[in-house]
């Protein structure tokens, strides 16, 4: 759901932003990480071979490319559909997703749920029920996208028909991972291993980290 917008007569290949200016939201986690993919994946530091347009908030960094402000723009969906959609002559040059998987293995995980020590101990099998909630919420939402939108896209203060485009395109798309999964609990422990070495996490998390 990450991704760098440019014009389609604009630079085609991150490889290509050394000179250019890139808007982005330099507060964020998301800036951070990708800004380490892509030193990792293309060795370029956006940071330091590029401009760096910081914004207020993820929509205005596509804003900016749109109106030929900045030659790119970082941003997550749904901003980047809103973008493709708004002004046609925008192409997707950079999937998060895509730089991850050309540097390591398994997925790079994005959205997680904690729960407190203290709550698992006093409520016995309550990591199932959580767990269970979210893989029922995810399930519902991926079976039938088109009525989960009409039934609750209003409140996400997006328009329906943009969350459809970002979901049927599959650029935002949800997959269920429970940490009772070794290959799931693998990815989690793999993404941090690479924060880690980046300098976004102190040190990776191990099998302590996880309620199972």
């Amino acid at each position: 759901m990450i991704a760098l917008l440019a014009p389609k007569n604009g630079v085609t290949d991150v490889t290509q932003l050394r000179g250019k200016t890139v808007a982005a939201l330099q507060s964020t986690g998301t800036y951070r990480m990708v800004r380490a993919l892509i030193k990792e994946a293309n060795g370029i530091d956006i940071e330091k071979d590029a401009t760096i347009q910081n914004v207020d908030n993820p929509a205005a960094s596509v804003t900016l490319v749109m109106a030929d402000r900045a030659d790119a723009a970082l941003s997550w969906e749904p901003n980047i559909t809103t973008g493709l959609v708004k002004k046609p002559d925008l192409r997707v040059i950079f999937k998060a997703s895509d730089a991850y998987h050309k540097i390591g293995s398994g997925d790079l995980p994005y959205f997680g749920v904690g729960i407190r020590q203290e709550l698992i101990d006093k409520n016995p099998g309550i990591v199932a029920k959580v767990s269970k909630i979210f893989e029922e919420c995810l399930s519902g939402i991926n079976a039938d996208t088109a009525k989960a939108v009409d039934l609750f896209g209003e409140k996400t203060g997006v328009p329906n028909d943009i969350l459809k485009e970002a979901m049927g395109s599959k650029r935002l798309a949800f997959r269920f991972r429970p940490m009772t999964d070794e290959a799931s609990r693998m990815s989690v422990i793999k993404a941090s291993e690479f924060l880690a070495r980046n300098g976004l996490l102190n040190k990776p998390v191990d099998d302590k980290f996880f309620a199972v």
